[in-house]
């Protein structure tokens, strides 16, 4: 059969039936009953209205009361597994004597019964007494909203703002005192009347979630190596992302690239693991995978996970080589009143340290030296007499070039045989370097409700860099939305956009290509800044270079403020994520998103700048007096699909999921460079001459890659203990040779939790969590 040309991802392997298989396993393993009669459940110190909302996302069933008949906003705690959810919703709501039937798929709830049962006729009456005292933290501070129930009783109570509380209870029953992140606590009532209770904090990688790859995942549950950066120890003040995480995560090195404003960092997960390709972290922002770090305003991020070993990352395929950075941003929360946030920052920038350099009489000193020595050492090989007292015309006439023994009349006069007084002394790093601002403002608006979420976000940021007139300039924006359309259909939205300006000093590089910084270090404290006029003191040194050797930067000033370098930049991206629940615990999610990038580059290069031994203004300059212009648009699709399922049975946690991505990424970039201008009042290429050659393609190129894949993961947990986690996924990449179109990337880990093993808690009380792992 003809080969009508080569396929992207070659053929088929066997790996995606087996993945069609697995998807079809999870959701025919689980029961297709609609109506789930029980429920396990742990809630504490909630509102009724939390607590059916719970109920209602983790059944099918819905709540019908009559609100006159209910208190929404009491609080309660509630502790079921695998229980009847009339059982539980029953003795929940005992003390507003309230009592709940099924009928269809609703919770009708209905007066009918006392808070507590009348005794029986049969029993004597126990005699009850009143309990009173405070609930505190282990360090003191009283615990405001802890449940104190009576165990085995409807009867309940909540600790008030100094931890208070009062409850009447027999002197045979026991109180339980519980409240969110602290284990509960239980005392026998006895002979007491006053009972104070120091609860002690949970550990906390029991419940807390983290983001792991394309699903949450429990941290305790989570075999593999991460580190998690939360809003609160983010640096709002650092201008981007990247340099907000300098120095908060163990193992990662960030190292700022350059002193320029606006510029990003450079971010090390597991060191250098490539000599060819890039160490890059992969970035995944809001479920959306990014080639690069983008301007992310700091303010709008919820938290930051980094996978760091090769296990964790696996589920990233290829990209996850470097590591991967997970980036949640903020979004509106249920029940939140509409709130608005501003922000604003203002801070100083300046240079770190100097470098020690000589001043002008030093100088003039050490190159009379250097050149006596010069003359000395080259006429003594001569055979021929010399005095450092010989005039530059007598050390020409002896056949040595002044480049290399002669004294500039600047530095001494011959006829007095003294130095000459300098009549400069220039610091050029004073004059090169200033201190700088840094302006911030962001103002947000977050809220919610149970059919929509919402928060938007805006941001601008002016800094200018300590290398005058360098600057960056920036607008953030960002909206996420998550709507529940349905009992089982709920989509969420993430649009994100960023528009930045930059001023661009050529501060890197040699001095030879008009880099500024070391063009300053090496230009001689002996010659001014500017002219008498004001104008800068342009190619003193270059003037220098053939008759007295010296080295040729030019004046650093004129550097900076005269090249024109510009750039222009901006980022969309919408994200769109459909989630359908079939059943409680399996959900199809569907990810659709596309970001757009437009980039634009300008420079300019005038006649006013001296270049080698080409001063200012000079014909031999006009090969230097270019203009370039280069403009950038890429343009990257996502589709991802997941099948997830999670479920809790007793003490055993199981969570799967399956899924199918593709993703597309296409380039495209032109650039034009243009000579022979007439003057340096139009900086554009529009502005080149008339002659063919004056405009020629610059830095031009179209390509573009596509990637598709498979990917499972499967975690066990037994007791919060034992943990096992398997992953694998395959990568079919345009990148790839083309006889190997596919690659393959499984992994597997286990981790044991000494600190929850029962002969070791007590003695790990104060120990948060010990964990052996091995991936």
């Amino acid at each position: 059969m003809k080969n009508e040309g080569p396929n992207v991802f070659g053929q088929m392997p066997a790996v995606p039936k087996f993945l069609a298989s697995l998807l079809l396993m999870l959701a025919l393993s689980v029961t297709a009953a609609a109506q789930n009669r029980k429920i396990s459940i742990d809630m504490q110190n909630v509102t009724v209205k939390e607590f059916f909302a719970e109920i209602e996302k983790r059944s099918d069933y819905t709540f019908a009361y009559n609100n006159s008949e209910i208190d929404l906003a009491a609080r309660v705690s509630v502790r079921a597994v695998d229980e009847e959810i009339v059982a539980v919703v029953d003795r929940t709501l005992a003390p507003q004597r309230l009592r709940a039937r099924i009928e269809g798929n609703r919770v009708v709830l209905s007066p009918g019964r006392a808070a507590v049962p009348p005794p029986s006729s049969t029993k004597p009456v126990k005699a009850e007494k009143t309990i009173s005292g405070r609930v505190t933290a282990v360090s003191g501070e009283p615990i405001v909203g802890a449940s104190v129930i009576v165990k085995g009783t409807s009867i309940g109570n909540v600790t008030g703002i100094s931890g208070e509380y009062t409850i009447s209870a027999e002197p045979e029953q026991t109180l339980s005192f519980a409240f969110l992140g602290y284990d509960t606590k239980e005392v026998k009532v006895g002979s007491r009347t006053t009972i104070d209770v120091t609860l002690t904090e949970q550990n906390k990688q029991i419940s807390e979630v983290v983001v792991v790859g394309y699903a949450p995942m429990r941290k305790s549950d989570f075999t593999g190596s991460i580190a998690s950066v939360k809003s609160s120890e983010l640096s709002v003040t650092a201008p981007t992302v990247g340099q907000s995480l300098a120095g908060k995560v163990a193992g990662v090195e960030v190292h700022q690239t350059s002193g320029a404003p606006g510029d990003g960092v450079t971010i090390r997960v597991r060191g250098v693991n490539s000599l060819s390709a890039s160490s890059d972290p992969l970035y995944v922002i809001d479920g959306y995978p990014a080639s690069e770090d983008v301007f992310i305003n700091p303010n709008d991020i919820e938290s930051i996970d980094i996978l760091k070993d090769a296990a964790s990352a696996a589920i990233y395929g290829s990209r996850g080589a470097s590591g991967v950075v997970l980036i949640t941003t903020k979004r509106g929360k249920e029940g939140e009143a509409a709130k608005v946030s501003y922000d604003f920052s203002y801070g100083i920038q300046q240079l770190d340290h100097k470098v020690d350099l000589l001043n002008a009489v030093q100088f003039r000193d050490l190159l009379i030296d250097a050149r006596n020595n010069s003359y000395r050492l080259r006429a003594t090989a001569a055979g021929v007499s010399w005095s450092p007292y010989d005039d530059n015309t007598v050390r020409a006439a002896k056949g040595f070039s002044l480049a290399e023994v002669g004294i500039p009349s600047m530095f001494y006069d011959f006829t007095t045989r003294t130095p000459v007084t300098p009549q400069y002394d220039t610091d050029w790093q004073d004059e090169l370097f200033s201190n700088a601002g840094i302006m911030r403002h962001n103002v947000s608006v977050t809220g919610g409700s149970k059919a929509i979420k919402y928060m938007a976000s805006l941001g601008y940021m002016d800094q200018d860099g300590i290398i005058s007139p360098s600057n960056h300039n920036r607008i953030n924006a960002r909206l996420n939305l998550d709507a529940q359309i349905t009992k089982r259909l709920s989509v969420s939205l993430s649009y994100s956009m960023y528009d930045a300006k930059n001023r661009v000093v050529q501060a890197e590089g040699r001095m030879i290509n008009d880099g500024v910084i070391q063009s300053a270090l090496m230009y001689l404290p002996n010659l001014p800044a500017y002219e008498e006029n004001g104008d800068y003191a342009r190619s003193a040194m270059i003037k220098m270079k053939t008759e007295w050797g010296m080295n040729f930067p030019e004046n650093p000033l004129a550097i900076a403020h005269e090249l024109d370098i510009q750039e222009k930049m901006s980022r969309h991206n919408l994200n769109v994520n459909m989630v359908y629940e079939f059943i409680p615990d399996l959900k199809l999610s569907a990810r659709l998103g596309q970001q757009w990038y437009n980039y634009r580059y300008f420079y300019y290069r005038p006649m006013s700048i001296g270049r080698d031994a080409a001063v200012a203004y000079s014909d031999a300059l006009k090969p230097y007096n270019i203009a370039r212009t280069t403009s950038t648009y890429d343009v990257d699709r996502l589709g991802e699909f997941m099948l997830s399922y999670k479920k809790e049975f007793g003490r055993h946690h199981f969570d799967a999921l399956a899924g199918y991505t593709l993703q597309k990424k296409t380039y495209d970039r032109l650039g034009v460079e243009a000579t022979g201008f007439a003057d340096d009042r139009i900086h554009e290429v529009t502005a080149h001459g008339s002659e063919a050659t004056d405009v020629q393609l610059y830095d031009t190129r179209k390509a573009g890659w596509a990637m598709m894949s498979f990917l499972t993961r499967v975690n066990y947990a037994f007791d919060d203990r034992y943990t096992l986690t398997a992953s694998f996924r395959a990568d079919g990449s345009s990148r790839f040779g083309v006889d190997s179109r596919w690659g393959y990337f499984p992994s597997v880990s286990a981790g044991w939790t000494l600190s929850n093993e029962p002969f070791l808690k007590d003695a790990l009380e104060r120990v948060a969590s010990i964990r052996l792992r091995a991936s």
